[in-house]
């Protein structure tokens, strides 16, 4: 990973409120070339899930070419009267990113916000990142604009 991505990366950490230690000690384990895809989004979906489940049209499909890390990028505009938990996924959950979960808090009004999620041993191969959501304590979810970038080992 160049100096500029692993720079990038440790900004974003601390925007997401992601405790910058635990986040440096597995960037540590992360360096080589990258590449990424992305993918975008922008009609109302509603999220009414009280289990995991992916947030729809946030799939992103990359091949990993050697053992390493992945680290996804997830902004969104969302609104909730409840609790959200959100977090990223890989293969289904075969694999979890770190944080583990966030917690999208009570607020009626649509605002963007964004996460970052960094995975480690990611094996070669062909995968799938998506973010999944459930919601807790009643209430309505809503995501409308989002977008989910995968920087990955080509």
């Amino acid at each position: 990973m160049s100096s500029r991505l692993t720079a990038g990366v440790a900004a974003l950490a601390l925007i997401a409120f992601m405790p910058l230690r635990a986040f440096a000690q597995d960037a540590a384990a992360c360096d080589g070339g990258g590449a990424f895809k992305s993918r975008t989004y922008a009609v109302l979906e509603s999220l009414d899930s009280t289990s995991y489940k992916n947030v729809p049209s946030t799939g992103v499909n990359f091949t990993q070419g050697a053992k390493g890390c992945v680290l996804v990028l997830f902004s969104s505009v969302m609104g909730t009267d409840g609790l959200i938990r959100i977090r990223a996924v890989i293969d289904g959950g075969a694999f979890v990113g770190t944080p583990a979960e966030i917690e999208y808090t009570r607020d009626a009004a649509r605002q963007a916000r964004g996460f970052t999620f960094l995975f480690t041993g990611i094996p070669a191969g062909r995968h799938t990142v998506a973010i999944q959501y459930r919601r807790e304590g009643g209430g309505v979810g809503q995501v409308v604009g989002r977008s989910t970038t995968v920087f990955y080992t080509p």
